[in-house]
Parts: C-alpha cells; structure tokens; sequence
C-alpha cells in the first residue's frame, strides 16, 4: 500500500492506525472498534499501544467505534479526540462521555470541513448513519466509516464531491463500509435478520453493489483512475471470508470492465 495504515481487526470493524503518523512514535487512530482483547492489546500487535495515540478520530458515536471511558482516559493522557458535533450532540450521559469532554482534548468537528492533522491534510463530511458518521480523507486515504456508499460516492453533492477529490486532491486508498453484499441478499435473509436489521443495513450501511455502481460512474472516472486500492470493511453478512471473496470477484470484475488498475485488498485477512 502506498500508505501504512492498518486495519485492526480485518474485515469486521472500521479501526484503523497509522503508526508514526503523527511523528515516530506517535500515531494517529480512526475509530476504536476491537473484538477480544483490550484495545491496548489489539495495538500491541499492530506495533503501538495507548500511550502512543496522538490523535483519536471518532467517526460517530456507537459502542463499535468510540468506547468513551476508554477515549477520556487517553485523553487524560495526551490524545487529542476529534468527533462530530452533531454526534457529540447526540451523546447524552454514556459512561465516559462528560469525562471526556471535560479533560479538554475533545475537539468538535462541524458537519464538513478541511485542515491538517499532525502534518497530514484532512478533510471530512458528515453522512447520516441512523446518527451522524463522520468520514475522513486524511492525505490520500478517504475512510467511509459506516456512511452508506450511495451518500459517500453520490457525484450530486458538493460536500460528497470535495471529499473524495473530485476538482482537487487525489485519493490513492478507499477503505469502504460494505457491511452487504447486495439488496436482494438483504432481502433474500430478512427473516434471519429481522427488520430491523434489513432497515438499518437498506438506508445506514454501505452494500458492495453500490461500490460497483459507482466504478461505472463516468464522473468517477477520474477517481478511480488515480486510484490505487479498496478496502472493504465491516463486512456483516457471514460467513465473513465468503463474503469478502464475493465483494472482490463484483469489484475486479467491475474494474477490469472499465479497465482500471486499483486492486482489491483485505489487510490482515486469512483469503
């Protein structure tokens, strides 16, 4: 990859870590989603740890991806938490949440905007996600957390657009929520899922065909031409590695029919 960025936990969370990203031995952490161990485990094996994290970007407010008691606690130590104010809004009394506000390291985001992180630029939009998801491009890696594809990749929307480089800046790694495979399949396990979980996965996730739609885009051709890899994550429909090898085969076959190059990857998976 162009970029060092890791994945936390390959194919079921949005977690991801730049090691000396924001100086050696200081790095930048989008989201804190883990499974298993504590969270200083899981950055242990990836070559940090707590102590380390200069910079916590929270792309909304769910158990999965901001554990806040966790979060005031880095943040009384140095880092430097950044969230939606819409979703900060929204946060109410969760353990953990006025302590972090209150260890003035919380800084709010408004919906859309752009600037620098430790060095890097950045630019983030906000997405609805049941409550708001924050997305962030961070140098030339655009992280969707779990907005859905048709909001993120939606060429009508000028805030969408500006995030994702269309007219200026270039994205070289797309790491995209792809929690489904398609509607149909969504519709096809409702009785499994329930509804809802056919609700939310419909209108708050993103679903591999809307990736594919998009890569037919004519006005995200430029996009993805400059474009050197995907990411899809949060993957949701199991089993997982299954899953995974269905969204590559649609993706490359997509891509190889407009004749691009960018590649398909899964960080740290077992395919």
């Amino acid at each position: 990859m162009s970029a060092q960025w890791q994945q936390l936990n390959p194919l079921s969370h949005s977690s991801f870590l730049l090691v000396d990203g924001a100086g050696v031995g200081h790095d930048i952490l989008i989201d804190m989603g883990h499974r298993g161990a504590s969270l200083d485990a899981v950055l242990r094996a990836h070559g940090s740890n707590i102590d380390r994290i200069a910079h916590l970007l929270v792309t909304h407010i769910h158990p999965d991806h901001l554990l806040a008691e966790t979060a005031a606690d880095m943040a009384a130590a140095g880092t430097t938490v950044y969230v939606g104010e819409e979703a900060w809004s929204l946060v109410g009394d969760r353990p953990g949440c006025g302590l972090l506000e209150a260890s003035g390291r919380l800084q709010l985001l408004p919906p859309a905007g752009t600037g620098t992180i430790a060095g890097h630029s950045m630019t983030w939009a906000t997405f609805p996600h049941g409550t708001p998801n924050t997305a962030f491009r961070i140098g030339d890696q655009l992280f969707s957390g779990d907005a859905p594809t048709s909001a993120l990749l939606n060429t009508t929307d000028p805030v969408a657009a500006n995030l994702f480089g269309i007219g200026g800046g270039s994205t070289r790694g797309l790491w995209i929520n792809t929690a489904q495979r398609s509607r149909a399949d969504i519709h096809a396990n409702a009785e499994e899922l329930g509804p809802r979980r056919v609700h939310n996965y419909l209108t708050n996730h993103g679903i591999a065909e809307d990736v594919v739609a998009a890569i037919g885009n004519p006005v995200l051709q430029g996009f993805f031409t400059e474009l050197q890899f995907i990411v899809p994550h949060h993957l949701r429909r199991t089993p997982l590695v299954a899953t995974a090898r269905w969204i590559r085969t649609q993706l490359v076959a997509a891509r190889d029919s407009y004749g691009f190059s960018f590649r398909i990857e899964f960080p740290g998976a077992e395919l």
